[in-house]
């Protein structure tokens, strides 16, 4: 929780180890220095909740580290007098620092986003975000407002973009785009098995036409999910694509029905096909 990220960086680049993404979180800072030192420990109780385990990384003076299996061991023992930091593994929003006795590592993130602009290695960057539920109130509030712009603090504003690439934007970001290449993986290794078991191969226009309706179910479900939950989740769970996607016509999505059509359409055209049995 201590070391440098560039420094780690450099140790990777070095071994010859190519990174592939990157996972963007700021945790929880606590400075056992100065005055606030018992406020900021009494002010840690808000975040010790039994959902999650909040492992809890003490650094001395001396370099020493001391690691707690959870937030509340380390609440029951009070830090010894050459501690000087806490670290909480509690995924607390990118943009925030406090203020108050609190802090976060998210100087961390900023490091390695100045390694990232100088030698960019990769482009993947995920934002954790399986804390939201358990996150206080406060930050829950603070976080929605912050997310109106900016994606909660952690993206590019796409007000940036134009009229139709920021609709482009949103859609994409409606359909999970990123996860269609595995509906395709998932229809290869069906028509795999399918080959091994009957000893028949599907013709490469069968098996073309069977990813195109598979990918169009499930951008549709992603679709139909997001348009049914919409109200909920602009309320509960901003950081929901439906709600940043920055596409106003998300709430009124026609896309569900035009993909079921299209995939409904592939796959009438393949159960007459012999071929298809084959598939299947």
């Amino acid at each position: 929780m201590y070391e440098s990220p560039a420094e780690a960086l450099r140790k990777y680049e070095a071994a010859g180890m190519r990174i592939g993404k990157v996972q963007v979180s700021s945790a929880l800072r606590v400075d056992l220095t100065g005055p606030d030192r018992q406020k900021a420990i009494d002010a840690l109780h808000v975040y010790d909740e039994s959902t999650y385990l909040h492992q809890v990384v003490q650094r001395s003076h001396d370099g020493r580290l001391v690691s707690f299996r959870d937030l509340n061991d380390a609440l029951a023992t009070a830090p010894d007098a050459g501690a000087c930091e806490w670290r909480v593994h509690f995924h607390v929003p990118l943009f925030w620092d406090g203020p108050g006795p609190l802090r976060s590592t998210r100087e961390a993130i900023l490091e390695t986003f100045g390694v990232l602009r100088e030698r960019p290695f990769t482009q993947h960057l995920e934002v954790e975000t399986y804390t939201w539920d358990v996150l206080p109130p406060d930050l829950k509030v603070s976080s929605r407002t912050r997310s109106s712009g900016n994606c909660a603090g952690c993206n590019v504003s796409s007000e940036v973009l134009p009229g139709w690439p920021r609709r482009l934007r949103g859609y994409l970001a409606l359909a999970r785009i990123s996860n269609s290449p595995t509906i395709v993986s998932n229809v290869l290794a069906g028509a795999a098995l399918g080959a091994m078991t009957a000893g028949t191969t599907a013709e490469p226009g069968t098996l073309l036409a069977l990813m195109a309706a598979m990918v169009a179910y499930y951008t549709a479900g992603m679709y139909l999910n997001d348009y049914l939950d919409f109200q909920i989740d602009c309320r509960e769970r901003p950081e929901r694509p439906c709600h940043r996607a920055s596409c106003p016509e998300a709430r009124h999505l026609p896309s569900p029905w035009a993909f079921s059509a299209w995939a409904r359409c592939c796959c009438g055209r393949l159960v007459s096909s012999r071929s298809w049995v084959e598939c299947c």
